[in-house]
């Protein structure tokens, strides 16, 4: 009796060339959803931080003192405009809050008067 083998693969190695070749496929995918993702929060900090820097420049360049807050859809913008006690300082500090951003942004300038 003599055993005659087939050139090709056993089923054995199919399965596990099939089995590697999907933990490579899903890390993959998984890695791409993961950039997805950070780029969209990248996305959501870049407008936060461009919302608190327009808000604090227009609100140096008014000449108003006090606070306020507004609410516009999915971002929250607190403000507060002081001088200091000699009017000499205008202390501007602006937050701005989006859902779905990682951090918020805080902004403080201070401006001498003159």
């Amino acid at each position: 009796m003599s055993e005659s083998r087939r050139p090709g693969f056993t089923l054995i190695e199919v399965i596990v060339a099939l089995v590697l070749l999907s933990v490579g496929t899903l890390a993959v995918v998984a890695s791409g959803l993961s950039a997805a993702r950070l780029i969209t929060s990248a996305h959501h900090d870049e407008f936060v931080a461009n919302a608190a820097a327009t808000l604090a420049d227009s609100l140096a360049a008014s000449g108003s003192v006090g606070t306020g807050e507004s609410v516009s859809g999915t971002i929250r913008r607190t403000w507060s405009v002081s001088l200091s006690p000699d009017s000499l300082i205008r202390t501007v500090q602006v937050a701005v809050v989006m859902e779905g951003a990682r951090d918020s942004v805080v902004m403080t300038s201070a401006r001498v008067m003159r």
